[in-house]
């Protein structure tokens, strides 16, 4: 299944592009094609995973069945090496 991330969001029409991971190519999807979200909670910049589908009569492909990817956590107490204010 493809990857990629949330390029840009378009609110006032509930569309968006993703920037394919293994391609220079920018996809469009729409609301509709989310699974499991819903369109005012994604934010650019987020990895998602999709399906690719021909678009109309166009030689271009849109995304459809896009959903978040998990972005794996450090583990408890293993955060990015910087300590706060008082921690010794």
């Amino acid at each position: 299944m493809p990857t990629g991330e949330i390029k840009r969001l378009h609110s006032e029409t509930s569309v968006g592009t993703i920037r394919e991971t293994d391609h220079d190519e920018e996809l469009f999807f729409h609301a509709g094609s989310l699974v499991g979200e819903t369109f005012n909670r994604l934010k650019e910049g987020q990895a998602v995973e999709f399906d690719r589908q021909p678009y109309r009569n166009s030689e271009k492909c849109r995304a459809i069945n896009v959903r978040l990817v998990a972005v794996p956590q450090a583990p408890a107490g293993q955060g990015s090496g910087t300590r706060t204010a008082g921690s010794s």
